[in-house]
């Protein structure tokens, strides 16, 4: 078993990259969406043992990133019931622009706007975490395969660099 110490922006990544071939389909209804990849019974066993081994840390680091968003989602909803107790609504206003005043205002608001911006940088600092997980010999040379292949195929965004970087030099 080798032990990688991943950010979790690395691993959403190779999770992305083992699950799809960078291909786009179209669903049932009729949108395009990412293409699954299609493996054979040792590589797909392989992707389960990753799915497997990066379960806990990214359950984890989810429910940590969910509490954080429910806070700011009360505060918000809050902030529309105390806006819309002091901004009635006028007899002629139709609803969306009852609505639109109402969303207006709530941008303007500096707790709200302060607070949006105190959530995104724990979001960034909390994707940066590494943790470690262990993967056998085979996951890592299935992953390796499959990422070298969508960084040819595909490509990686211009946003992925620095993860990228970090998948290369553990993959090595």
């Amino acid at each position: 078993m080798e032990k990688l110490k991943l950010s979790f922006l690395a691993i959403q990544l190779l999770k992305h990259v083992i699950a799809t071939d960078g291909k786009k389909e179209t669903n049932e209804q009729g949108q395009e969406v990412p293409s699954a990849r299609r493996l054979n019974g040792v590589e797909s066993a392989q992707r389960r043992h990753f799915n497997k081994a990066i379960e806990k840390p990214v359950g984890e680091h989810d429910a940590k990133i969910k509490e954080v968003v429910d806070g700011y989602n009360e505060l918000r909803k809050n902030k529309v019931e105390q806006l819309k107790k002091s901004n009635k609504k006028k007899k002629d206003e139709k609803d969306d622009v009852y609505e639109g005043r109402i969303n207006k205002l709530m941008q303007e608001d500096k707790d709200v706007t302060d607070r949006f911006k105190e959530i995104n940088k724990i979001g960034d600092e909390m994707n940066k975490e590494v943790v470690e997980i262990e993967l056998t010999q085979e996951t890592l040379d299935v992953l390796k395969k499959y990422f070298t292949a969508y960084g040819e195929e595909v490509g990686f965004g211009i946003g992925d660099d620095e993860y990228v970087v970090e998948i290369v030099e553990l993959l090595k």
